[in-house]
């Protein structure tokens, strides 16, 4: 027997909405508009946009994805007829409207990559690109729908729409709008770059798209170049956590490419040397007015010799040196105490190649490191992860221990190496010895402590509660 549901339909809407599209594409077309107008017609195709679709548990009239495919084609017929058709489908958010409906098919609800190629999501495109090209008078409504699925939390969502915004703004497309471009370019390389940093692999490859396409203008490139160069210098000094799991193989190569598969900066590293290679015109900038050369080079130095994140700011400097050899061979010599003129005269064969010429030894990578620390530029420390019976004051303040350390440690070694007092050949029990940190850093940790002890002496004064016997 047929399962029948208490769920209402739409009577005959499929009928229905065929005839509107017959009425409406015929010759007469332009008066039955107006009649369909003046009826209210397009605020009823976008009210049935907003319907839920067909499903058991509704308890009103539903819309199926065949109904929402033909209203899809209605609405495209209707931006077909001019801009001012346009700008009333726009005034009633059709836009916004038309990418809601969508969402709300069973195919949106199912999820999965063959999502964007449905029927109604295909209809959806069309539309869209109908109604967003050749409407100068609507480019905020128009905006509004980009911002929207490019900030939505769904990645379908932010990949569908990436591909309209590419389409708009890249000048050899079918669909490129001149006038959203000239008004809205400056507002979009937040957006690109959020989609940059995602680590889903087709929203990233959608920002790098972008992205190329938005680079194009000379205006943007600056900007652009500027996020891209703090991206690197953010991520560079980002110490990998260690997996509780993996703490016993933290030492391992296997563990330590593991880790940095997963790591920002390969990632970041990867996708500036796409972009590079796509539109050589912005290496100049990223070198020379943003410095890239810098945080490059001290994932260089602070990394192990042959790790993968090692090989990431390799293979970057290497396009860099091969791109802008001039530029490169300036700002190169300059961190790593080469001659400019005896770097133009180099030629590496690998990135690994010109890698090992500029760190040298190990003498000479420890001293480049200990340089970096003079000016600022260190990795950050990992926190260790504190245990259910640690005491949190107590983990803090190891913690600012660790990190004070870490900092004064190689400022006193660097000061030592210049004075002469230090030497490779000296005996380690004849080595000038040093405090581990300053007496004020010190000074402010000890009152720290006492304090914190100084609660656990208050309470054992106090002494246990006398209990009254009866």
């Amino acid at each position: 027997m047929q399962k029948t549901t208490n769920k209402p339909g739409c009577f005959a809407l499929l009928s229905q909405l065929a005839c509107i599209r017959v009425y409406l594409t015929a010759v007469n077309g332009h008066i039955y508009y107006q009649e369909f107008q003046q009826a209210g017609g397009l605020q009823l195709l976008l009210r049935l946009l907003t319907l839920d679709s067909d499903d058991a548990q509704q308890d009103h009239a539903s819309v199926s994805d065949e109904h929402r495919e033909l209203i899809l084609m209605i609405l495209m017929r209707l931006s077909q007829r001019g801009r001012d058709t346009k700008e009333e489908i726009s005034m009633a958010n059709g836009e916004l409207i038309m990418i809601q409906g969508a969402m709300k098919s069973k195919d949106a609800r199912a999820g999965g990559t063959k999502q964007l190629n449905s029927p109604v999501w295909a209809a959806c495109r069309a539309a869209l690109f109908e109604q967003m090209v050749g409407n100068p008078g609507s480019t905020e409504a128009i905006h509004d729908a980009v911002v929207f699925m490019l900030s939505h939390q769904d990645k379908r969502l932010q990949v569908f729409g990436a591909q309209i915004l590419r389409e708009l703004i890249t000048c050899t497309s079918f669909y490129y709008d001149h006038h959203y471009r000239e008004r809205k370019e400056m507002e979009l390389p937040p957006y690109c770059m959020q989609l940059l940093r995602s680590r889903h692999i087709r929203t990233e490859h959608e920002g790098l798209e972008l992205t190329h396409a938005l680079l194009q203008s000379t205006a943007l490139r600056s900007g652009i170049c500027a996020q891209l160069s703090d991206w690197i210098k953010d991520t560079v000094i980002i110490s990998e956590e260690i997996e509780e799991r993996y703490k016993e193989v933290c030492h391992s190569t296997e563990y330590e490419t593991y880790i940095h598969m997963c790591s920002e900066f390969v990632h970041a590293a990867q996708s500036i040397n796409t972009l590079m290679d796509a539109t050589p015109a912005v290496v100049p900038i990223l070198v020379t007015e943003h410095e890239l050369l810098i945080p490059l080079a001290f994932g260089l130095v602070s990394e192990r010799p042959g790790s993968l994140k090692w090989h990431a700011a390799a293979v970057s400097i290497h396009c860099i040196f091969v791109a802008a050899p001039e530029a490169a061979a300036s700002h190169l010599g300059e961190i790593f105490d080469f001659a400019a003129s005896d770097m133009r005269g180099w030629r590496p064969r690998s990135p690994e190649d010109l890698a090992y010429k500029l760190i040298g030894d190990t003498s000479k990578q420890s001293l480049l490191r200990l340089q970096f620390y003079e000016n600022g530029w260190k990795k950050e420390l990992v926190r260790q992860p504190q245990r259910q019976e640690e005491d949190r004051t107590l983990w803090e303040l190891e913690h600012d221990v660790r990190e004070n350390v870490r900092d004064f440690v190689p400022e006193l070694q660097l000061e030592a190496l210049y004075e002469g007092q230090l030497d490779e050949e000296q005996d380690e029990d004849h080595a000038p010895s040093h405090q581990s940190i300053d007496h004020k850093t010190e000074h402010v940790l000890m009152v720290k402590l006492q304090a914190h002890f100084g609660q656990f002496r208050r309470k054992s004064q106090r002494g246990p509660k006398k209990i009254n016997n009866r």
